[in-house]
């Protein structure tokens, strides 16, 4: 082999490594974008519902504060109006616990384990194209 040969050979080895790293970067930015997006989802769905939560118990306290003679109110015998919904916002925090339970099974996971199979690709793309960047001219592996 010449030196013009293996100059030849280092060029187009280094332009295919170029070329490998330029997919390799865009596989793996794309997927990390698509994951932050979920991440970005996931956390305004945790807001809503803290921001619901903040308010019902927050409101349940300055009735208390603000309102005790309203709380005081009977609803049935035995049963006043503060008692019924100090037990409303214990409700409340289950059902907006099992929305995000059932938000985070039904949509969240799925999503999650579609981009970590996309991100797995992406590397194995980028570790099979590394390779065949390294392997020598008529090299068979």
């Amino acid at each position: 082999m010449t030196g013009d040969d293996r100059e030849n050979q280092t060029a187009a080895t280094r332009a295919a490594s170029a070329h490998a790293a330029s997919a390799r970067s865009t596989s793996t930015d794309a997927a990390l974008r698509r994951m932050r997006a979920v991440a970005r989802t996931r956390w305004r769905l945790a807001g809503a519902l803290t921001a619901a939560m903040i308010v019902v118990y927050f409101g349940f306290l300055g009735l208390v504060a603000w309102a005790p003679q309203r709380l005081a109110t009977r609803v049935t015998e035995g049963l006043s109006l503060g008692v019924l919904l100090g037990a409303l916002v214990i409700v409340a925090a289950w059902l907006l616990t099992w929305v995000y339970v059932r938000w985070a099974n039904l949509v969240y996971d799925p999503m999650v384990a579609e981009q970590r199979a996309a991100l797995v690709n992406a590397n194995n793309a980028e570790q099979t194209a590394a390779l065949a960047s390294e392997r020598k001219p008529g090299e068979q592996r």
